[in-house]
């Protein structure tokens, strides 16, 4: 019974880490700006600048800066347990957001993807400005822009995309990495600034 039980955890553990492995934030970003890209660029050369963009900005440079700072024991796990270990690399994301704002405002590629942008970007000053006190749920957060953006795009049967949502969620539930309310919380807030951005925004 009890190797059962050991069996189970086991099993629960690597699907959490499989999970939390293949859903960063960077994955959810990418997926984003693909939706929003192809379904509002019309120009070949602004589709393929827009995608570029956001690979390079939101995918490529985050992720070479995180691993040198796990070489270098700056960020101890690849979790980022420590609260601490978080600050800096979520400056860098900041930073790289504005580039990309920057870059698809001065080429003028679609309202949308500019406001997509803007969503990460005021998503990331969040994440620092609260990790400063409280260790919030970047993971949660990230799979909480896609949810809005697709139940914008498609409407309400997109809603099913939440047992992501909730995987995610849980993975970093499961492997310790946060609490329950710090995993909402960060889901809750990715929601309210890309609803804000999408709905509220654009009538202003």
């Amino acid at each position: 019974m009890k190797i059962e039980l050991n069996l189970k955890k086991d099993v629960r553990k690597r699907l959490a880490r499989y999970l939390s492995d293949f859903f960063v934030p960077p994955t959810f970003l990418i997926l984003s700006f693909i939706t929003i890209t192809y379904q509002f660029e019309t120009s070949t050369t602004n589709i393929l600048i827009s995608l570029v963009n956001a690979l390079l900005f939101g995918v490529i440079i985050p992720i070479l800066f995180f691993i040198y700072f796990l070489k270098k024991h700056i960020i101890k796990s690849r979790d980022a347990n420590i609260k601490t270990e978080r600050i800096i690399p979520y400056l860098i994301s900041v930073i790289l957001c504005f580039i990309g704002l920057i870059i698809s405002e001065s080429i003028q590629l679609n309202y949308y993807i500019i406001i997509l942008w803007l969503i990460y970007l005021i998503s990331s000053i969040a994440l620092y400005v609260i990790n400063l006190k409280w260790k919030i749920s970047a993971h949660s957060m990230g799979a909480a822009i896609p949810l809005v953006i697709l139940i914008y795009l498609f409407g309400v049967e997109m809603l099913l995309f939440i047992v992501v949502v909730a995987a995610v969620g849980w993975s970093r539930v499961e492997l310790g990495v946060h609490s329950k309310s710090q995993v909402m919380a960060g889901a809750f807030l990715g929601v309210i600034i890309s609803f804000f951005y999408l709905l509220i925004f654009p009538g202003i």
